[in-house]
């Protein structure tokens, strides 16, 4: 598992309250766990083939988040990564600006509740630093946002919600290794 998609990840865990999580690089075939965090087998699974669930396949075909609690019987919603049953809640987010690089996927978040809007908005981040670092190939990486797009993005932001500007640079400085 690369380093970078490892950290990506574990801050959408510890920042969304997750149980479990991966990142699904997509292609043209199908998708391959990129990256994987919360089960015993999590290595193990990295570099594996898998369909999509229906939340991840909804998150890259609508190019937006999707939150879901599915219903206990809800079998179209098992998740790609191997959450064993249906979890009781899944965000899936695209990763990468045309959503075509791959999805995030969190399940589980911790005590049952929903994923609220907040952790929408932090996996969005991640999803779009993930976009940047996941491979079409294995080789060639994608295109990331320039400095002025990921400016521009990051005082929009701040003119929202300061405090969730001070939280989002705080997240980005921590993976970047300035804090």
């Amino acid at each position: 598992m690369r380093p970078v998609l490892a950290s990506i990840l574990q801050s959408a865990l510890s920042t969304t309250s997750a149980e479990q999580g991966w990142l699904l690089s997509v292609d043209d075939d199908g998708a391959t766990v990129a990256a994987a965090l919360g089960r015993p087998d999590s290595a193990s699974i990295v570099g594996t083939r898998v369909g999509l669930s229906a939340s991840a396949a909804l998150a890259l075909q609508g190019g937006h988040a999707v939150a879901i609690r599915p219903g206990p019987t809800d079998t179209a919603n098992r998740s790609a990564g191997g959450f064993a049953g249906t979890p009781p809640s899944i965000l899936a987010v695209p990763c990468g600006e045309e959503a075509e690089a791959g999805v995030l996927e969190v399940v589980a978040k911790a005590g049952g509740d929903r994923f609220s809007f907040d952790d929408v908005e932090l996996c969005s981040v991640l999803a779009s630093i993930a976009g940047a670092a996941l491979t079409e190939d294995g080789s060639t990486l994608r295109s990331a946002p320039s400095p002025g797009e990921l400016h521009v993005e990051l005082q929009r932001l701040e003119s929202v919600d300061a405090t969730r500007y001070a939280d989002v640079a705080q997240l980005i400085a921590s993976l970047l290794g300035l804090s």
